[in-house]
């Protein structure tokens, strides 16, 4: 059962960080030296034939460019060509992501991205934040002003949000 996991590991590496790509590309390969490890409290279901991981309490991924933790992570292998097909957090989803983006103190800034759901595609390199979705950087916040508002990440950094939001953005400037 670890072998398998850590297969499904793998696969999950390019979640959140795979390099900008062509719709029509394919994921990027993991890296033999990455690790990505997840973790689970109360299960860690494996169907081999339907190429279906089902990771559910408290599920914790670790991955050296981002942190995922969720109720619930089902994660979709391509049939066909192998990889990671897409993957489906469900319930108090919390990502962060360490930035390449230095703040003026020279330290990386985190984004915190909060929602009820999220999904990943590798062949768009988006990320959807449905249900109440919020997104902080730094000191400044963006969030839904309407449970239907989707927020839409893709792996170059830019976002776009579909429905009612809110920008908050602070000042830093002490006079």
């Amino acid at each position: 059962m670890r072998m398998k996991l850590l297969l499904i590991a793998a696969a999950m590496v390019p979640f959140l960080a795979a390099p900008a790509q062509e719709s029509s590309a394919q994921p990027a390969p993991a890296k033999p030296d990455r690790v990505t490890e997840i973790t689970a409290d109360k299960e860690a279901r494996f169907d081999s034939e339907a190429r279906v991981a089902v990771f559910t309490g408290n599920v914790e991924v670790k991955d050296p460019q981002f942190r995922l933790k969720t109720d619930k992570l089902t994660v979709y292998l391509d049939k066909q060509k192998g990889g990671l097909q897409r993957a489906e957090a469900e319930g108090n989803v919390q990502i962060v992501n360490e930035n390449a983006d230095k703040g003026s103190d020279g330290k990386p800034v985190s984004s915190r991205g909060k929602s009820e759901r999220a999904t990943y595609e590798p062949a768009s390199g988006e990320v959807v934040l449905i249900g109440w979705p919020q997104i902080q950087q730094g000191i400044n916040l963006h969030m839904a002003a309407d449970p239907s508002t989707r927020m839409i990440l893709n792996n170059n950094g830019q976002m776009r949000t579909l429905g009612r939001s809110k920008t908050i953005i602070k000042d830093t400037d002490k006079e």
